[in-house]
């Protein structure tokens, strides 16, 4: 059975390791597709790239020996043009016609920009690829960049051109940074953290009009406010690439629409990471990505297991060099919230509980007792026998099984 992947990402990566556990090397038959000239790597770490912390190599997902070593076949910077159902064979941009006996769709997702944005005025960026990170790194120091987007994306986009020597402004449209992982408290922390680095910061705007003929000159934001900038750079949201699907009669709706095995309604086809769409929700975190792939290996090989479930997972992230641990809705005020700051670090910690069991974590700053608390969380662990004393992690509440 030979196995088509267009989109050589995460996911694609994830699914390889995956039927590489159930099989053993030569009785994998894999194509992998990509439309970029690298090799697959982690987009989480672009943004070491940008600031120089680290190199392209090292954030590549396979090495060089690894891929000679199985039976998978890369094929870097070619693009597919056109899904043939009937024929069972995708058509590249090189001429060749490739045959598959099943097809997975990994193409992941595209930075969306605002409307009424000209992607081909010069200055205008998006913050989303390898190559992305290259052209920002040849920003000239001293320069002003506007970066729209104050989500994790953008936050290292602006934390990155900081520590090139590039004066910036970040762009929010909601009150607070990072506002679907952090409350509000923990949002002015991350501000105060930020601007004390030399960010310059606009809440609750976003953009109106890109002022300039052939290159950026100014930004004008619906608060009235006018900004000059010669470079512009959008992290404002994804939109899953889903036009080689549609294209080829494949329900689309947000993404690829799949069943809870990932299984489109043609049973040649199947599709996850960011560009599928299974019960109606899109994933774009890398935990959900691999409960994905440990699902459609199994399917692609026939083997029996548990379908795909959607649930909330974990976000840990690193931001400006500040540790965030986030799941569920932190800014839902539960039956109980407990919160807990630390103005000298600074920390901050806060939980929402209802009827005992955990619903929301937020730690800010110190996450090590991250995972115990989501553990507790996703087994629905009843905490309340332990209410004076959760609040201060997992060494002071010793015989709570997690």
């Amino acid at each position: 059975m030979h196995i088509v992947i267009i989109g050589n990402s995460i996911a694609a990566d994830c699914l390889i390791e995956e039927l590489g556990r159930h099989t053993s090397g030569p009785a994998l038959d894999v194509t992998v597709i990509g439309d970029e000239p690298h090799r697959a790597y982690n987009r989480v770490l672009l943004s070491q790239v940008l600031s120089g912390d680290v190199s392209d190599s090292s954030i590549a997902l396979r090495t060089p020996n690894w891929q000679s070593n199985h039976r998978i076949r890369y094929r870097q910077g070619l693009r597919v043009e056109e899904i043939d159902r009937a024929a069972q064979q995708v058509a590249l941009d090189n001429g060749e016609q490739l045959h598959y006996d099943r097809l997975v769709l990994a193409t992941g997702a595209r930075a969306s920009l605002p409307k009424g944005v000209d992607p081909t005025l010069h200055g205008v960026r998006v913050f989303r690829t390898l190559d992305d990170a290259h052209t920002l790194i040849n920003t000239p120091k001293g320069s002003h960049t506007i970066v729209f987007g104050g989500g994790l994306l953008g936050l290292e986009a602006a934390a990155g051109l900081l520590s090139l020597g590039v004066r910036v402004t970040l762009v929010h449209r909601n009150a607070w940074l990072l506002n679907r992982q952090l409350d509000r408290a923990a949002g002015r922390l991350l501000l105060a953290n930020l601007q004390r680095r030399g960010l310059l910061v606009e809440l609750g705007s976003t953009v109106s009009a890109v002022e300039g003929d052939r290159h950026v000159r100014a930004v004008r934001l619906d608060s009235g406010r006018c900004l000059s900038a010669t470079q512009i750079v959008f992290a404002t949201g994804i939109t899953p690439r889903a036009e080689l699907a549609l294209a080829a009669g494949l329900p689309v709706n947000r993404g690829v629409m799949v069943d809870d095995h990932l299984q489109s309604p043609d049973p040649c086809v199947f599709a996850l990471g960011e560009c599928a769409e299974c019960s109606g929700e899109t994933v774009g975190l890398v935990s959900p990505i691999r409960d994905q792939a440990k699902v459609l290996a199994r399917t692609l090989l026939g083997q029996s297991g548990d379908p795909y479930t959607h649930r909330a997972h974990a976000a840990q992230l690193k931001v400006a060099g500040i540790d965030v641990f986030s799941a569920g809705d932190v800014n839902h005020e539960g039956e109980q919230t407990m919160v807990f700051d630390d103005p000298l670090t600074p920390a901050r910690r806060k939980l929402v509980l209802e009827n005992g069991r955990l619903k929301a974590i937020m730690l800010f700053g110190d996450v090590r007792d991250g995972p115990w608390f989501n553990t507790l969380m996703q087994k629905g662990i009843n905490t309340r026998a332990l209410s004076d004393r959760l609040l201060f992690g997992k060494a002071y509440c010793e015989g709570i099984a997690a």
